[in-house]
């Protein structure tokens, strides 16, 4: 009885002193750059900047965030999603039990834009940021491929609800730019449409999937066009030009 006492002693202290040695090791790191976060000068003394919900305005360009990127948005809230990104989450959403995981995370995700507090938290527990939302690309963009794989499995009612999502985002989009048809983001209204229609052709005419495809990449382009197109100018950059550096 006593051997086998000492025999789990020393099996326990096997597991315990390196799992502790394992621990303080990357304290060495960890440790300063905890203090140097507490101490930094864009660390905010009041956690999430004191808030529990967002403005209203942010919440009406919520929607808007998930078919482009809203230049100027609060709180640093980064979408600019392909349409068919959306496309294919209202697809998996529809399945919660066929795709318990990537649901699950999507729905987490959208859940944590509602409030301030989460973003501080993922923002180092100091102001809200929604920076985050860089790594939500990676959910978004798994539901594409499900959705191609399906396509012949669509029914009416998954597109009932992927119209009336996009014109909750256009509303939405809109809204952001105070309802100016002219807005060079208005060019969204036109991708969403004939991605819509691609995809209900393409149930039946599988060579439809090419022109898809195409359409994602322009669409993507679009989206940085919309954006980044001041970029190339040196008059209107906000890019360090070249010639700063080598001076």
């Amino acid at each position: 009885m006593l051997l086998k006492q000492r025999l789990k002693l020393t099996y326990w202290l096997k597991i315990i002193i390196p799992t502790i040695i394992a621990l303080l090791i990357p304290m060495a790191l960890f440790l300063p750059g905890l203090m140097g976060l507490f101490t930094s000068a864009r660390t905010n003394p009041v956690f999430a900047n004191g808030l529990l919900l967002y403005p209203l305005s942010y919440y009406l360009e919520l929607p808007a965030t998930f078919i482009t990127n809203v230049p100027g948005s609060s709180f640093w809230l980064t979408g600019g999603y392909s349409v068919l990104c959306s496309m294919g989450a209202i697809y998996t959403l529809r399945r919660f039990k066929t795709y318990p995981v990537l649901n699950s995370i999507l729905v987490i995700g959208a859940m944590m834009l509602l409030s301030p507090v989460f973003a501080a938290i993922m923002n180092g527990a100091s102001s809200p940021s929604n920076r985050w939302t860089f790594m939500f690309t990676l959910p978004m963009a798994l539901t594409v491929p499900i959705l191609l794989n399906n396509l012949k499995k669509m029914t009416n009612r998954d597109f009932y609800w992927i119209i009336g999502f996009f014109g909750v985002a256009f509303l939405s989009l809109f809204y952001a730019f105070n309802f100016n048809f002219g807005s060079k983001y208005a060019s969204m209204l036109f991708i969403a449409f004939a991605m819509l229609v691609l995809v209900y052709v393409t149930r039946t005419r599988p060579k439809g999937l090419y022109l898809i495809v195409l359409l994602a990449m322009f669409n993507a382009l679009t989206v940085m066009q919309q954006n980044r197109t001041i970029d190339l100018d040196p008059n209107q950059s906000n890019l360090l030009p070249t010639k700063k550096l080598k001076n």
